[in-house]
């Protein structure tokens, strides 16, 4: 829950650069974050799953869609909790996805399919 407060394009990529670099090989980075914007909050800007791509090139991710849209979550507590569920699976409602990226073991990346210089994004 960072990088959406983080306005600057350049500086969103150095403390990726940073953190990338204190990921041991073989460990990653557990990312979450909003993956719509907020036209209500100027302060903050939504980050594509192609941005994560680009901020962590080389890393291995995983991703799973998260979190019901919170106005839609917040009003359907409180009419029938019981529906919060229901809404949260439907994909389209979620905000926020959750990443894993895996930094490679060695000098080169593998792809799912073996080959070398092919990162994958896996969706879980």
């Amino acid at each position: 829950m960072v990088f959406t407060s983080i306005l600057d394009k350049s500086f969103q990529e150095k403390l990726a650069s940073r953190m990338w670099a204190w990921a041991r090989p073989g460990g990653g980075i557990l990312w979450i974050d909003f993956i719509w914007d907020n036209p209500k909050n100027p302060d903050v800007g939504w980050v594509p799953v192609k941005r994560i791509r680009q901020l962590f090139l080389g890393g291995r991710m995983l991703r799973w869609s998260v979190t019901l849209a919170p106005p839609i979550g917040r009003r359907l507590c409180k009419i029938l909790p019981a529906l919060y569920p229901v809404f949260n699976a439907i994909p389209l409602l979620r905000t926020h996805v959750l990443c894993w990226i895996q930094k490679p073991r060695t000098g080169s990346t593998l792809g799912l399919d073996g080959t070398k210089d092919k990162p994958w994004c896996e969706d879980a």
